[in-house]
């Protein structure tokens, strides 16, 4: 049943309950979040719980920064699992905001923020530097370009701790006619971070490499590539020690190691990112 459907400034936003879950739709667009009524602390959307990923090259964050808020599964999920992390959501749309706290659970405290701004806006004037920055405002039909340019990411380079990540999720294709989102995005990542690693959401043998799914990427500043290796070992090191809240042994071992092929998509800058053209949907 429908809950809500209402314009916004920015959206159509639309939450709809099917037995115990509640999705947030925008417009017609695919579902930007789910929550468990019953099982409120559960992550429903698979990529979520892959965003975990980021642990893996920061274990330990104390500041947090999510662009894009949604229902806020994931902030208000590492705000109950990682009590000495600080966490800011920053989402532009002010209404998705107050969704959020009416129908998902959402609640400010004082570790956990949620600020009404423009993504790229927040990063360029906040004080602030961050551990670990999760980019999740990327839908599949409308591409907010000015979060995806070389600019953008050496802004969000300069607030970042020493041994800060980045991590990003984006929907598209590893190759194929799909693929250039992607492909465009790890191209520019590879301008400003040393080192870019690909996690493509889920092992189930439908999906080849043109198939249409969420993709992590975490970029990071260490000079030095870890192998697939160090990774599994990394995560399996962590899960023992449950410093990590979620199976990220399993979501590691999707970790793409083919060559991502960068011939015939463009380095996104703030003169030129046509990713209106990307769309996949």
């Amino acid at each position: 049943k429908v809950l809500y459907d209402r314009d916004s400034l920015y959206h159509r936003i639309i939450v709809e309950e099917y037995n115990d879950i509640r999705y947030l739709r925008f417009s017609t667009d695919i579902i930007q979040s789910a929550v468990s009524v019953k099982e409120p602390d559960k992550l429903v959307l698979h990529y979520t719980n892959y965003a975990h990923l980021a642990f893996l090259f920061h274990p330990d964050p104390h500041q947090i920064l999510v662009i894009g808020l949604g229902g806020g599964s994931l902030p208000r999920k590492w705000h109950h699992d990682y009590p000495q992390a600080r966490i800011d959501a920053v989402e532009i749309d002010p209404q998705v905001i107050e969704v959020a706290k009416r129908f998902f659970f959402f609640q400010e405290d004082d570790r956990l923020h949620a600020i009404a701004q423009d993504g790229r806006l927040f990063v360029q004037r906040t004080r602030t530097h961050y551990d670990l920055i999760f980019v999740d405002a990327y839908l599949s039909s409308r591409i907010p370009f000015h979060l995806t340019t070389r600019e953008f990411f050496a802004e969000v380079k300069k607030k970042l701790t020493e041994n800060g990540v980045v991590a990003f999720n984006l929907i598209g294709a590893l190759q194929g006619p799909k693929s250039q989102l992607f492909r465009s995005l790890y191209k520019t990542l590879q301008h400003v971070f040393p080192q870019v690693y690909v996690f493509p959401v889920g092992t189930v043998s439908s999906l080849n490499e043109e198939s249409i799914r969420n993709i992590i990427l975490i970029a990071t500043q260490e000079e030095k590539r870890w192998t697939k290796a160090e990774i599994l070992q990394q995560a399996e090191q962590l899960e023992r020690r449950g410093a990590v809240q979620a199976p990220v042994s399993f979501f590691a071992s999707t970790y793409y190691t083919e060559k991502v092929l960068l011939n015939g998509v463009p380095l996104l800058t703030d003169d030129y990112a046509p990713v209106e053209l990307f769309q996949i949907r």
